[in-house]
């Protein structure tokens, strides 16, 4: 054997003997904090304010529950630095939006500043005065400017809103339907008016059959273009309702992000421990 063989199983077994001290060194100088036993987990965060977590159908989630992202408060004793007590903190919340087999997508509805909700768990929220704060909050975010960089204001016109933010299919329909609608209604209007004006033009050399034609024509015009003012108003409604209350927002397969996931969780007893969660 040759002294380079030497060397290198040398080199070999001293880091395997040294990896223990480095692991128990590190592991040392981290400190630990025991884990929450969550509801579920937030496994993957989304364009505009979107996450997804790991309750479906299957835990019995629907939309619209509440969960709070929450985690650990760590009260430690001030001289001996161990720990007294540990008690779940809630640092935002989400709202289911749509439900699957195996999993959800929910909407961020309130998160502190700085926090990163990936892999954070969650709790259902349960009492009333919690839901109280969450429906605040909710109320406060129609006028906010959501992450994915689409504004509200943008909902002023049906249609742009919801093809901003990834549904194209539904913000074509809705310009498509509301523009037809205010154009139709104008040209009856219009239509109707110039009908009038000719009823009133008309003298007394014309038989009543005109009159009464003239006169229907333009009630018949005017009856059309207040429908589809009708229409143009209800379908103005439905934008508003969509955006703040139907929950909006884009589809699975919309949304492109990172196949895999890497973040920092805890074990039961509170050691670090690096979590791995691959989308296939």
């Amino acid at each position: 054997m040759t002294r380079t063989q030497y060397f290198i199983r040398g080199l070999v077994l001293a880091c395997i003997l040294a990896a223990p001290t480095l692991l128990s060194a590190q592991a040392s100088m981290t400190p630990s904090m025991p884990g929450i036993d969550g509801d579920g987990y937030i496994i993957r965060v989304q364009t505009g304010n979107l996450v997804l977590i790991d309750l479906g159908q299957g835990d019995g989630v629907a939309p619209g529950d509440l969960f709070d992202i929450v985690s650990a408060e760590v009260l430690r004793h001030p001289l001996r630095d161990t720990i007294l007590a540990v008690t779940p903190k809630a640092i935002g919340a989400v709202q289911v939006k749509q439900v699957f087999p195996r999993m959800s997508l929910a909407l961020v509805i309130d998160l502190d500043a700085g926090e990163d909700p990936m892999l954070k768990p969650l709790m259902r929220v349960r009492s009333p005065d919690r839901i109280d704060d969450l429906a605040k909050a909710m109320t406060r975010q129609v006028f906010r400017v959501a992450s994915s960089g689409v504004s509200l204001r943008t909902a002023v016109i049906p249609g742009i809103y919801q093809k901003q933010i990834g549904e194209r299919t539904k913000g074509w329909a809705l310009l498509g339907l509301e523009t037809v609608a205010l154009i139709g209604g104008f040209t009856y209007r219009s239509s109707s008016n110039d009908w009038l004006d000719q009823y009133k033009a008309l003298d007394a050399s014309f038989p009543q059959s005109e009159f009464d034609r003239y006169f229907n024509e333009a009630q018949d015009r005017r009856t059309m273009s207040n429908r589809l003012f009708w229409v143009a108003g209800a379908l103005y409604i439905y934008n508003w309702a969509d955006v703040l209350w139907m929950g909006s927002a884009p589809r699975l397969a919309s949304t492109a992000g990172p196949r895999t996931q890497v973040g920092i969780g805890l074990a039961d007893r509170g050691q670090p421990l690096l979590q791995i969660r691959r989308r296939f």
